[in-house]
Parts: structure tokens; sequence; C-alpha cells
């Protein structure tokens, strides 16, 4: 007898869906725009993964509940500060919002449901997604969450570099399986740290780096005011502490006007100060402007109060002369270690123009009396100490010349010549060239140079032998009158 057996294998297949554990945290990066600029923080980030226990493939994994819409929640529990030492951020700053599980979005096949509204992170748990039931579908995969940091708050908050942590994320929605193996989809990990990271900055934000300034008139050398430069338009934005520090480039540099060799003026005639700022007159090497570093602000970004002076007698002794003067100064942020710093480099440019005064000081009336003999057989000369007030930024030569040929009584031209008078040094002066006047300029100083209130003293003389001219002529008290003109020529 044959038998014939026939046999009936069974075979269960299992599909096992390995949960994917989170290591690690979610990490804010901000960036110098961030911190800066004040440009809103946005940015996706993996916050933990949805599983669902490994036996789901032969039974459903329902949403755990614990509310009576089964809504998925976070938050952080009672901690409500990211620190970073001293400093706090708090977490309500930071705004987040579910964007997909699994890379399904919310209302979408691959998770039914509904999406909640973003807000500020908080320490309660709150809802960020309700699932359209308790067994809906769910595509398992990374979480990703999207948060958002606002101007206002990023302005308002001083960020120092480094790590803020003391924050974690938690959930309602553990692994609450039977031996893992079958029940509830979760989230994993249970907490999952939330830190924020600043990078170390220290820039220059805002500058102006050309400055120029011309003089145009005398009175600014013959009362002369400091020369300042206004640098407050500097402002640095910083994570550390700033420490300021300048220098010059070499020296300053002067070009004549009209042409010539260019010359060097030095430059340590040129300070740097500011309230609660070292004074430093400048070199060539980097001088500090603060020894302790400016602390990080609200919005991280400070303004340095710095003045770039010349002082008045400096100007007057070191920019008087007709030309251009330049000089460049390099402005240096760093860091304490100066691992972190930027350097802005700035121009000067002070131009003086062509500039020139004469002036008749005191009374100009030069008399002379004749009313006896003796005036007429002598010799008279009048001494007029500092006459003439002499200011000229160039080398320049004095004229001296008469108004007209003769002198004039009652407005009516006499035949007493103008050469009767003579223009010679005053009492104590040296550098007058004595000349005889008439109406041709002729000059009583040459090739002077350069100079701010020079007061010449000048004497005018008639010798004995031109009192002939005065024979005949009508006596009285209506004068004789002569006008002399003084001009000057730069060169």
């Amino acid at each position: 007898m044959m038998v014939y057996t026939n046999r009936v294998i069974i075979a269960l297949t299992f599909f096992l869906y390995q949960p994917f554990s989170v290591e690690g945290q979610v990490v804010l990066s901000l960036t110098e725009n961030n911190v800066i600029n004040h440009q809103e923080y946005n940015s996706n980030i993996t916050t933990g993964q949805l599983a669902v226990p490994a036996l789901s493939g032969l039974l459903y994994a329902a949403w755990y509940s614990t509310t009576a819409l089964e809504s998925v929640q976070m938050g952080t529990g009672s901690n409500l500060l990211f620190t970073n030492g001293a400093y706090n951020f708090a977490i309500g700053n930071i705004r987040y919002q579910l964007v997909s599980m699994g890379g399904a979005t919310p209302g979408s096949a691959g998770l039914p449901g509904t999406l909640a509204p973003e807000a500020p992170m908080s320490g309660p748990l709150q809802t960020i997604f309700t699932p359209e039931s308790a067994t809906a579908n769910a595509t398992y995969g990374a979480i990703i969450m999207k948060y958002r940091i606002l101007p206002a708050a990023l302005s308002a908050t001083g960020f120092i570099a480094g790590t803020y942590t003391g924050v974690s994320l938690i959930h309602n929605q553990p692994n609450r399986g039977i031996l893992g193996l079958v029940g509830y989809r979760y989230i994993t990990p249970a907490s999952i740290p939330v830190s924020i990271s600043i990078p170390a900055i220290n820039k220059w934000v805002t500058a102006t780096t050309s400055f120029t300034r011309n003089y145009t008139s005398v009175s600014s050398f013959t009362t002369a005011a400091d020369l300042d430069f206004n640098l407050s338009t500097f402002t640095v934005g910083h994570t550390q502490p700033a420490f300021i520090e300048i220098k010059a480039q070499g020296p300053v540099t002067f070009t004549p006007h009209g042409g010539g060799a260019s010359t060097t003026v030095p430059v340590n005639i040129v300070q740097a100060l500011g309230s609660g700022l070292n004074t430093i007159s400048l070199s060539t090497t980097y001088a500090a402007l603060n020894t302790t570093g400016l602390p990080v602000p609200a919005g991280n970004i400070s303004t340095i109060p710095l003045t770039i002076r010349i002082s008045a007698a400096n100007v007057v002794q070191y920019l008087f002369k007709a030309g251009t003067y330049t000089f460049n100064i390099d402005l240096r942020t760093r860091n304490s270690g100066s691992s972190v710093s930027d350097v802005k480099t700035i121009t000067f440019t002070i131009t003086t123009d062509p500039l020139s005064s004469i002036a008749v000081q005191g009374t100009p009336d030069i008399n002379f009396s004749y009313g006896s003999l003796a005036d007429y057989q002598t010799s008279k000369s009048v001494n007029m100490p500092n006459h003439l007030l002499i200011t000229n930024n160039k080398n320049y030569e004095v004229y001296v010349k008469s108004g007209t040929a003769n002198f004039t009584r009652s407005s009516i031209a006499t035949t007493i010549p103008a050469s009767i008078v003579q223009v010679q040094n005053g009492n104590g002066e040296t550098a007058v060239t004595s000349r005889t006047l008439s109406t041709t300029s002729q000059a009583i100083i040459n090739n002077a140079g350069s100079v701010i209130n020079r007061q010449l003293s000048i004497k005018y003389t008639i010798p004995a032998a031109q009192t002939l001219q005065f024979l005949g002529k009508q006596t009285g008290t209506t004068p004789y009158i002569l006008t002399v003109i003084y001009s000057f020529t730069s060169l």
C-alpha cells in the first residue's frame, strides 16, 4: 500500500521596522546675518523620529492618546531658559511648527490630520499635530520641525559666542507598546536636547572710510580751532568683548599747491580720542584705544565714540601752507586673543587754499606838520610800529606805491610830487628795502617765507632836501594828502 502524505507548510513572515534613534541634538546655528544684521532665523531641523512597534505588520499601530483628539504634543517641561554662562535666552523667543513626518506633510495622504499653527516654544506640552483618528495612516521616519527667531528678539539680545544649552524637547508619544513589539506609534528619543550655537564675530558693521576738510579763509589760521573728524559712524558687531586699536600707515604727505616736491609731516600731530577711550598720538604701530573690552550689548552692535583730532596749534604749525595733506590710518577691532579681527583703512585729505591778507593796523594816517623854520631845514620821520599785518601761506613779496603822482589838496592835484616821501624800516625792523614813492609798485619785501600775522613796522621820511617842494605853496589847516597803497604777490 502506498501512502501519500501531503504537507502544508505554514510560513509566518514578520516585517520589522527598526526605530531610528537620534543621537545628538537639535542645534539652532545662528549666522552673522542673524546676530549682527538681525535677519530672521528660519530653519527646518530633524527633531526625532516617528517609529512604530516591530510587529505592526500584523497589528495596526494606533496613535497614543492623551486627549480626546489624539493630538501629538511637544514642550520643554519646566525649563524656560537657554544658558551660556551668565547669559540667558528665553525659549519663548523661538517659534516652532511641524513641517513633516517621514517626508509626509500634515493633511496629506501620508499624514492625514490637522497641522497646529506656529507657536512660541513653551514649557507645557502643546499640540503640534492632530491625527485624523487614532488609527489614521502615518509615514514613519524623520520628524522635521521649523524653528524661527524673529528680528525683534534678535535685536533685543546680546548673544555671546558659544553654545546656549539647558533645554530639551519632550513629547506625549513615548513607546508604550507591548514589550516594544506591538502597540502604539511613538516618537524617539523621549527627550532631545536643543541648543543655540553662536559664532565668534568681531567685525566693522558701518564705517565711513574717507574724510576731507578744506581751509578756505585766513581766519581759520589766525583764530584757529582744533580740527576734528567725527568717526562715530563706526560700529562694530561682536559676540565677544571688542578691543579697538589704531595706527597710521605712514607720515602725513604734503603736496604743495601749484606743484613741487612732496614732503612729509610727522603723523604724531594726529590724535585719536573719545569718551571712555585712551587718547593716542598716532604712530605706525597699533595702539590700544581701550584696555577693557567693549561689552557685548543688546543687538550685538557697539558704536565707537572716536574722534580724530589735530590740535589748533598743530593746524597752524603744520597745515598752513597751501597744498594738500593726506594720511591713512588703520582701525582694527579684535577679540582678546586676536583670533577674530577686522581692519578698516580710513583716508584723510586736508586741503589748504592759497591764502593771503595784508592790513594796516591802528590809525592809518601819517601826519607831517611844518610849523617852524626848523621844520623846513631838517628831515622829518614818522615811525609806525607794527603798521602792517601780513598773512600768506606761500612765499610772497610786499609792494608799495602812491595812489597819485602828486599830493592833492581839497581833491585838487598839486605840484608836490609823491617822490618826496621815502618808505623805510621802522624801529627794530630790518627786512624792509627803502623805496621812494611813485605810482609804480616797488618791492619792499622780497621772497619771504609763509607767515601768519607777521607785523611789519614802517617809517615814513621826508628828507630836508625835499622841503624845497613846499616853497610858494598855500599854507593853512587844509592838509596836503597822498594815498599809499600796499599789496603783495604769492610766489
